[in-house]
């Protein structure tokens, strides 16, 4: 069964809060985001920033807070992953449904996500 029944610690070998190859992961997690260690800028409070890095190239994901977990699926030996922010753990609505937006009949959720691509060591700016 692939739907998670409830939180778990991170543990040392799927934490990403370090660096780390992509080669070595096998991962299809969902990581709460709304903990310490998201950047973000005191002039942008709605914002999460997230940094993916390689020696040649940095990738910084600008998102919503809104998007507060994010899903990362990468499989073993393929030397590739795929991130995705969404609004809500998988199966919120049996496991946490407080994490869940309710919206009225008719009303909308916007969310933004930004990708840019920069020389490593770059320091991200706020965009605007």
């Amino acid at each position: 069964d692939m739907i998670p029944l409830a939180r778990e610690p991170v543990s040392v070998e799927n934490d990403l809060r370090r660096p780390r190859r992509v080669e070595g992961l096998d991962l299809d997690n969902a990581y709460g985001v709304a903990a310490a260690g998201v950047q973000r800028f005191p002039q942008e409070p709605d914002v999460r920033l997230h940094v993916l890095s390689w020696p040649d190239r940095t990738v910084t994901l600008r998102c919503s807070s809104a998007l507060s977990t994010v899903v990362v699926y990468s499989p073993p030996g393929k030397g590739f992953f795929c991130v995705e922010p969404v609004t809500h753990p998988p199966d919120a609505i049996n496991t946490e449904p407080s994490t869940l937006h309710r919206l009225p009949p008719g009303e909308t959720l916007t969310v933004h996500i930004e990708l840019a691509v920069s020389e490593p060591g770059a320091v991200p700016q706020p965009s605007g």
